[in-house]
């Protein structure tokens, strides 16, 4: 049986997720910008009119125990991309964002419509971060990742708990959407719902991919691969001038012949004739 390859390999949208759900943060709370990611409908709606919000809001999380769930869960997700190619896994990250900021616009819409007659708003303060893109993807998760075993937990001799290997990530993604209270649970159960509707056809979407994707990701790979063919003569040239100027440094008949001249050339030589001092120490070490 095969084994599945470890970490990142052949992942690349879950590797720039986790960077990015990493590093935003930490970048956000340097420049102190994290302001950007608040969303609520008084002030910044129904007073500065910022509808940007609706969008930055889900970008980045602001508290530091958010970003390390989101990131372990990110790389336990990392399975449905392995599964579903990234190219789909991609794509259907896209369809539910789109999906999530639709909701979001228009229940924006109904709580001003409502505030405009003086009626009780339902919902006031969104969360800051991508909870609902989160619970999307534990949707895809739990529908396409089958369990690999079961253990029990025994209390007594008649009553156990059986539980399974995807205990860890159904926990993580409790505690993720408890994070920030009742605004944070309907945020994540809205991304769960709508992911659970699009996986089961009941929404649009489950087959649309994003245009493009496949011809950038090939110009990218081949020039990936044209700077490694061209690393990889670069060095075989290398190596190959490296051995033959070996093989002519140590050649045995190069030596052989440096050796018959050298004794010719003395045999030569008038025997009364008187050389230098140098040439006499240099002709000691040639033979």
């Amino acid at each position: 049986m095969s084994i599945p390859p470890s970490g990142f390999r052949s992942l690349p949208i879950s590797k720039i997720l986790i960077v990015l759900t990493a590093t935003i943060p930490l970048i956000s709370s340097l420049a102190s910008i994290k302001y950007l990611y608040y969303l609520s409908l008084s002030p910044f709606i129904s007073e500065y009119q910022q509808y940007w919000r609706i969008l930055s809001s889900q970008i980045s999380f602001i508290n530091e125990s958010e970003v390390l769930l989101a990131v372990v869960l990110l790389y336990q997700f990392r399975a449905v991309e392995r599964f579903i190619s990234s190219y789909r896994y991609l794509s259907m990250i896209t369809v539910f964002w789109c999906y999530n900021s639709l909701l979001i616009t228009l229940l924006i819409g109904t709580d001003l419509y409502l505030n405009r007659l003086g009626l009780f708003i339902p919902v006031d303060k969104f969360p800051s971060g991508p909870f609902a893109i989160i619970t999307g993807l534990y949707a895809i998760y739990k529908a396409y990742i089958p369990v690999t075993y079961t253990f029990d937990i025994y209390h007594t001799e008649n009553y156990k708990i059986t539980l399974n290997d995807q205990i860890l990530v159904n926990l993580l993604t409790l505690q993720l959407t408890l994070s920030q209270g009742w605004c944070s649970i309907w945020t994540g159960f809205m991304g769960y719902t709508v992911a659970w509707l699009v996986i089961n056809g009941v929404l649009p979407g489950l087959k649309w991919r994003i245009p493009f994707y496949k011809d950038l990701s090939a110009l990218l790979l081949n020039k990936t691969t044209s700077t490694e063919g061209a690393q990889t003569v670069a060095l075989s040239n290398g190596a190959a001038d490296s051995t033959t100027f070996a093989n002519r440094a140590v050649s045995p008949n190069d030596e052989d012949d440096d050796r018959n001249n050298i004794m010719n050339r003395d045999e030569d030589e008038d025997p009364a004739e008187t050389r230098p001092l140098a040439s006499q120490f240099l002709d000691t070490f040639r033979r």
